[in-house]
Parts: structure tokens; C-alpha cells; sequence
């Protein structure tokens, strides 16, 4: 049931509502821009933010009180999901503190019992290399991510970054693989678990009692293993090698195996190569390929054609 609005509360900035990619659980997530100004760094800054589900009233605030010792504090300021008197109710909270470069300094994660008025302080260890970094780039960005349930993704790009790494690696190795994919030049080995999770068709191969999931093969024989290469290497690594010389293939073949990105970062590739000073525009195949798989797109090149014919 809808919360309705408490007009009290409607002046705070709504937060934005996330899901989590690996439970499908939705969590609150918000940012914050802490500012210096020129050398002075304030003593306290307040920044509030409301639960658009329920119209809690969050609070952060980060402090330069004590000297050189920096503190945030997360405040439940009003709840609209318990009494004053309840003991509250147990929330996971993630702080993660960057410079203004994006980098990330420090991270807390934590869980508490919130209820209304109830604060719990961070005291940072790194406050030296926040301060300096705050002198440097004149901000720091504060996101604070918040959940009844223990469900954040981590946010380390280096953590990201390795398991890609090890997946293109487990492919190009051909490390613990559990089904073939055949074509009709090669034999090419991947994981089931990476296709079902990139390809709502392999996921419903290998869920079904269907051959492909009993014999663990599946055979492709209308694309050429180039295009199947390529087309594992989006699923394992999110990049495509080569995309001037098969973007045309590959569309159709991320069409056949309902993978969105590829498919659609593939016909923005071909509606930017056409030629739009052609007047047989639609004779083009690489139009007839968008038109097919990518309707969408073919009003943006329109809309583009005729921009450009105006100007």
C-alpha cells in the first residue's frame, strides 16, 4: 500500500530507490556534497533526505568539531514506521566517502536499531587523508546507501574490475567449462551459469528439460564463430572487439539471444556509420539490419537526418 505524503516532511530531498543486483531487494541510496570554502572547512554540515516509501526523515552530518578528528553521523530524525518509544528498527547502513575525483577513500558498513531520534556517529580514521583531500579538490561526495536488509552491492571498482578478469580468464582457458557451443567452423567452451545469467534464451535452455540442457551442446549454425566469439566475450567482459566489421551480425545475433546492452549498443553503432547524405538511405543494409532488430532507432536517425538538413 502507497504511503501517503506527509506535507511535513514533502520540503526534504526524496531519495532514489535502488535495487540490488544480486538479491532483487530494493534499498534507499543517497548522495551528498560536502564543501569547503577556500581554506575554511566548516565545523558542521547538515544534509536531510526522505524515504519516499515511507516518509522517514534521515539525517547526515559531518563534523570538524573536534579538531582534526572528522565524524559523520547518521539520524533517524522523524519515523514514520515506529514510536518514539519503540526500540526501533534494525537497519543496514554503507557510508562510503570519495574525493572529487571519484576515488574512494574510506567505507563503513554497519547495522543499528533506528528508531525516531536515533543517531549512530562514525568516527573516521582516515580523517587526515580526508582533510587534505577536501583541501585539494574543495569537495568530498558522501554516498549513504540504507536497508532493513543486509543487501549492498559492493562498490569497489577494483573488486569489479577482477572478476571480469577472472572470468575472461576462466573463458580463454577453458577453466571448469560445462557446455559446448558449436558452429560451423568451431567448438567453442563456455559456462552456463555466465550465459543464463547474460541471456534470458540460455537461461531458459539450460532451465528446461530441453536437449541443449541434457547434452550441455548447443549448436548455432546461423552466425559464424567470429560472431559467437565476440558475442561471449560481451557476456564475460562487456566488451566487443572488432564491432566495425560485424556490428550487422552481431545485432541480429544479441537480437536471437534477448541481450539487451549488446543489442542496442550495436544499432546506435550502425545508425551512427550510416550515410545520411544518401538519398537511397533505405537501401542501405545496415538500415534494413536496424529496421529489423532495432525499430527504435530508426526514428532517432530520422530525427537526426532531419536536424542535420535544417541546420
Amino acid at each position: 500500500m502507497k504511503v501517503k505524503e506527509n506535507p511535513f516532511t514533502k520540503d526534504f530531498p526524496k531519495a532514489e530507490i535502488k535495487r540490488s543486483k544480486i538479491s532483487s531487494k530494493d534499498y534507499l541510496s543517497q548522495w551528498w556534497k560536502v564543501w569547503v570554502f577556500g581554506q575554511y572547512i566548516p565545523k558542521k554540515q547538515l544534509h536531510s533526505f526522505r524515504d519516499p516509501n515511507n516518509e522517514n526523515i534521515w539525517s547526515l552530518e559531518f563534523s570538524n568539531d573536534l579538531g582534526n578528528i572528522l565524524t559523520v553521523s547518521l539520524t533517524l530524525s522523524t519515523s514514520m514506521t515506529s514510536k518514539p518509544d519503540a526500540s526501533g528498527t534494525r537497519y543496514f547502513y554503507e557510508l562510503i566517502i570519495f574525493n572529487g575525483k571519484m576515488n574512494e577513500l574510506c567505507k563503513k558498513e554497519n547495522s543499528w536499531n533506528f528508531g525516531s531520534g536515533t543517531s549512530k556517529v562514525w568516527h573516521i580514521n582516515e580523517s587526515q587523508l580526508i582533510l587534505d583531500s577536501l583541501q585539494s579538490d574543495g569537495i568530498l561526495l558522501i554516498q549513504c546507501n540504507i536497508s532493513t536488509e543486509n543487501i549492498f552491492v559492493s562498490s569497489d571498482r577494483r573488486f569489479q574490475s577482477e572478476l571480469c578478469w577472472n572470468l575472461k580468464s576462466f573463458l580463454e582457458n577453458q577453466t571448469l567449462t560445462d557446455v559446448t557451443l558449436i558452429t560451423n567452423k568451431n567448438k567453442l567452451y563456455a559456462h552456463r551459469i555466465v550465459l543464463a545469467c547474460k541471456s534470458p534464451v540460455f537461461l531458459t535452455m539450460f532451465e528446461k528439460d530441453m536437449q541443449e540442457s541434457k547434452l550441455s551442446v548447443v549448436k548455432i549454425e546461423d552466425f559464424d564463430s567470429r560472431i559467437i566469439i565476440e558475442m561471449l566475450r560481451y557476456m564475460y567482459t562487456g566488451e566487443v572487439e572488432n564491432i566495425i566489421d560485424i556490428a550487422d551480425d552481431l545485432v541480429r545475433c544479441a537480437d536471437k539471444y534477448s541481450i539487451s546492452e549488446l543489442k542496442e549498443s550495436c544499432g546506435r553503432y550502425l545508425a551512427n556509420t550510416l550515410t545520411l547524405d544518401n538519398k537511397d538511405i533505405i537501401e542501405q543494409p545496415k538500415f534494413k539490419e536496424l529496421s529489423e532488430v532495432q525499430p527504435a532507432l530508426i526514428i532517432d536517425l530520422l530525427v537526426k537526418i532531419a536536424s542535420e538538413k535544417l541546420s
